[in-house]
């Protein structure tokens, strides 16, 4: 069996995605340099508590997906060692967004910042993919029955 690299985890886009991850960085430091009058602590608080219940929900929504789709230890173990290249990164990014929307909480005395990164976080990190959960299961479903619907890169 072939394996190939995980593109996610190549060097050039992981450089990418760093540069990315501290632009965001830059960007929400310079808001909050321009904008602060005093710096609100509970809510730089709140900002980065939701963004880590978002990454706990995360977690969660992969493990119903596993509990529904049920893989094979084969694909199970594949999947195991694509996460363990990709987890570097999805720290990076969880910890990037939760130190800016603690800092655009805190530089303004609002929760609103707070609530929009938790709503586009619950809406793209947790509705979607359970609502693509029952066609995920299909697909499964069907490229174990013989192959119809399966994946030309999985063999």
């Amino acid at each position: 069996m072939p394996t190939t690299q995980d593109p996610l985890a190549s060097g050039r886009l992981r450089v990418m995605l760093y540069v990315s991850h501290a632009s965001v960085l830059f960007a929400c430091s310079v808001f909050a340099a321009v904008v602060v009058d005093d710096w609100h602590w509970l809510p730089a608080l709140t900002g980065a508590s939701v963004v880590a219940a978002m990454a706990a929900g995360n977690v969660l929504v992969l493990r119903i997906a596993i509990k529904t789709v049920r893989p094979t230890a084969e694909q199970l173990a594949r999947g195991r060692e694509r996460q363990r290249g990709r987890r570097p990164i999805h720290v990076a990014g969880y910890v990037t967004f939760a130190i800016a929307a603690a800092l655009v909480s805190g530089s303004i005395p609002s929760y609103w910042p707070a609530i929009v990164v938790g709503a586009i976080l619950f809406f793209t990190m947790i509705v979607l993919p359970l609502a693509f959960l029952p066609k995920l299961k299909r697909r499964v479903d069907n490229s174990a029955v013989g192959g119809m619907g399966g994946d030309s890169r999985t063999g």
